[in-house]
């Protein structure tokens, strides 16, 4: 397995701060559903869905540079 490092530059602050935030709560819900299968529980993955289709939103749609 490699793991690999990706640079992501934005042209404006507001855009950062809002993909940081995503992807905090997109490690939050992958933390929480793999607690909650871990223990034989059911997870319902759409907070995490609705988080990965917002970054990607951000991503895709504003003038941002990935490297």
């Amino acid at each position: 397995m490699i793991d690999e490092f990706v640079e992501i530059c934005f042209s404006r602050e507001p855009q950062c701060r809002e993909a940081i935030q995503f992807v905090a709560q997109i490690r939050k819900e992958l933390n929480i559903g793999l607690q909650k299968k871990l223990h034989g529980v059911d997870y319902n993955s759409k907070e995490l869905t609705t988080s990965i289709n917002r970054l990607i939103y951000i991503l895709t749609e504003n003038s941002v540079e990935i490297s």
